[in-house]
């Protein structure tokens, strides 16, 4: 089964157990325990593709008679 249809489910449940932690008078370390799942299940669903389209962005090439150059990352200075 491909990662990417049983994600957000994953990614659901992580919200629903927020909503659920913060209507109730649950302890604080349910609620940050959560916030962790709720923000790694945020970035897989959608952040993911951000973070590809600006690397992409950042990716320049280069092609001399002796080799090809490919400086790419997400920080990396040109």
């Amino acid at each position: 089964m491909p990662f990417h249809s049983v994600q957000p489910g994953v990614g659901r449940f992580a919200i629903y157990w927020e909503v659920t932690v913060l209507g109730s008078n649950a302890p604080l370390f349910f609620a940050l325990f959560g916030l962790f799942f709720v923000v790694v299940g945020l970035y897989l669903i959608v952040g993911r593709f951000f973070v590809d389209a600006m690397q992409r962005a950042r990716t320049f090439y280069a092609v001399t008679s002796d080799r090809v150059v490919i400086v790419s990352g997400l920080f990396s200075r040109t």
